[in-house]
């Protein structure tokens, strides 16, 4: 089992009717897949991390770290980087939006400079523990690569009541990718 994805494997296997372990290792390797590109996708970090240390630029009134849920955040500025506890940013001054790991001044912004903030934070969820939405999305789409993994060029199917749309195993499904547009981040 891997410890890092986002969702379990015993929990997908709640989703595909499958009893004995012969998938085990195609199924882990699709849930390490969609993981990653979705973090990479939507430019936001759901795996917990403890003490993460980030340094970014200074210069406006917003950060945005590199993950998501934050907790316990703590903040030094220091154009020297020494990173004294004296330069330790009261946290009375800025406001945590933790679930989309925005950091806001409270009044003014952050000097500027190059890596002259200091980020130290916890992170993320535990494992099976997204939001509600977010998981079921990503189990959505890992269930549905699953399945499809035998016929990845096939793009729709012809029944003599009808006919069924299917997409590729390079893009995401359309609700899928609807709930990552709403955590994703904008990079300009």
């Amino acid at each position: 089992m891997d410890d890092t994805a986002l969702v379990s494997l015993a929990k997908v296997k709640t989703m595909i009717p499958l009893f004995d372990t012969q998938y085990n290792t195609v199924l882990q390797e699709i849930i390490n897949d969609v993981c990653a590109q979705a973090i990479e996708y939507m430019d936001l970090d759901f795996e917990q991390h403890t003490a993460h240390v980030e340094y970014v630029d200074g210069g406006s009134r917003t950060i945005f770290a590199n993950c998501a849920n934050l907790s316990n955040v703590r903040i030094w500025i220091d154009t020297d980087k020494k990173w004294n506890d004296e330069n330790e940013l009261d946290s009375s001054y800025f406001t945590v939006y933790g679930k989309r790991g925005v950091i806001k001044l409270n009044s003014g912004i952050f000097p500027a400079g190059l890596q002259i903030i200091k980020l130290r934070y916890d992170s993320g969820y535990a494992q099976n523990a997204l939001p509600k939405g977010l998981q079921g999305k990503l189990l959505k789409q890992i269930t549905y690569e699953f399945r499809r993994r035998n016929d990845p060029g096939l793009t729709a199917v012809s029944f003599p009541d009808g006919s069924v749309q299917k997409w590729t195993l390079e893009e995401w499904l359309p609700d899928v990718q609807d709930e990552f547009d709403r955590w994703r981040r904008m990079t300009l």
